[in-house]
């Protein structure tokens, strides 16, 4: 006949600590990846805007920048003709 000391053996493991613990959910590789190509794309397509920009800007002020150089040109030419 067993006593009721067997029953209650003492544990010596915490069996606490090997209860399922919450996970994150995983979130897929190919979402990150979509997201990186997304974000490249768009920095890609502002750079190429900014760009366009410049061309632009370049294009309409060709005219004024060339006029500004000769003058500066036509100033050194008088300094250089007065020594």
């Amino acid at each position: 006949m067993k006593t009721n000391i067997m029953k209650d053996k003492p544990k010596l493991v915490d069996y606490k600590s090997f209860e399922k613990k919450v996970v994150f959910k995983r979130i897929n590789p190919i979402e990150i990846y979509e997201r990186k190509v997304f974000y490249i794309n768009l920095i890609m397509f502002l750079i190429i805007i900014l760009g366009i920009l410049f061309l632009y800007y370049r294009y309409e002020n060709k005219e004024s920048e060339k006029k500004k150089i000769e003058q500066k040109i036509k100033a050194l030419h008088k300094e250089m003709e007065k020594y």
